[in-house]
């Protein structure tokens, strides 16, 4: 291998590590959005749920009140 070789493969390597660089930056930043985005839908999540429990609660007391059970 000659000198001009040796340049041209340090170049390539060089743009390759930059390309790793800016990949491994990107993936980290991907991972914190989706950490983010998942910690909203947990809470998300908890409302809906309690929502849900409250409305089953308030219906049955409707209809335990329409069938004059107390």
């Amino acid at each position: 291998m000659n000198a001009a070789d040796e340049i041209v493969v340090n170049e390539r390597l060089a743009r390759l590590e930059v390309i790793a660089d800016y990949t491994t930056k990107t993936l980290e930043s991907l991972q914190r959005r989706m950490d983010d985005g998942f910690k909203e839908q947990r809470t998300d999540f908890r409302w809906m749920l309690g929502i849900q429990i409250t409305t089953f609660v308030a219906v049955i007391g409707l209809i335990a009140k329409s069938a004059k059970l107390f």
